[in-house]
């Protein structure tokens, strides 16, 4: 692990995140989960295990982006290989190009949370893969914001996914917040200490919630 940090700030594309100023973390270390960086360019890191986002998103602006950008391969599902040095999806011969990332890092397990590069924990989601991140680069401090995990009128507080996703993401959110929860639940033996700021998340009970205004004070 890293040299340990103070603080950081893991911004996500939930709804709770509408109307808020972003420049507010400007100055402080932000990790921006896939289109967040929308919000935050200016963020320190960048991270996303989505291959869908290449669909909305341009390379070419990934490759704009100044921070650290990682892309966190989950090697968990069976049909997903290393051939010959590159990424494949052995169901339909699909192969990833990931060369605008400055980092790929392959995760083989999705639960909990690793302690050492070689153990990186996916959560089989950004939002989480992000968390690891955080855990990872060594910061104590872990600010989650726009990681709702909750199902409203809306699932983003953008507009750059597809509509039909929302059955996708309602699909999965159990599964989500099962990893989120337990991997909570393995950060409280630590002195890591996590607080959200994404109104109505099903991990509350779990953790410190403050207001988005809060930030202001910090």
């Amino acid at each position: 692990m890293n040299v340990q940090k103070g603080s950081v700030y893991i911004v996500g594309g939930g709804p709770s995140l509408k109307g808020f100023d972003f420049n507010l973390l400007k100055n402080k270390d932000v990790i921006a989960v896939n289109c967040a960086v929308d919000q935050v360019p200016w963020a320190k890191y960048f991270i996303t295990m989505d291959y869908a986002l290449f669909n909305v998103y341009p390379r070419t602006k990934i490759e704009q982006f100044t921070g650290k950008r990682y892309f966190i391969s989950n090697m968990v599902p069976p049909y997903m290989i290393v051939q010959d040095g590159k990424i494949m999806d052995s169901r339909n011969q699909l192969c990833f190009d990931l060369g605008c990332f400055y980092d790929v890092i392959f995760s083989y397990d999705e639960a909990g949370i690793g302690f050492n590069w070689n153990d990186f924990r996916n959560g089989h989601n950004s939002g989480y893969s992000a968390l690891q991140l955080a855990v990872l680069l060594g910061y104590k401090q872990i600010h989650l914001l726009g990681i709702d995990l909750c199902i409203g009128k809306e699932i983003h507080c953008h507009k750059r996914y597809e509509p039909g996703r929302q059955k996708w993401f309602v699909r999965a959110l159990p599964k989500y917040v099962d990893f989120f929860r337990a991997a909570l639940r393995v950060l409280e033996d630590t002195d890591i200490h996590i607080r959200s700021y994404c109104k109505g998340s099903p991990l509350n009970d779990i953790i410190t919630c403050s207001s988005l205004d809060e930030i202001k004070q910090h």
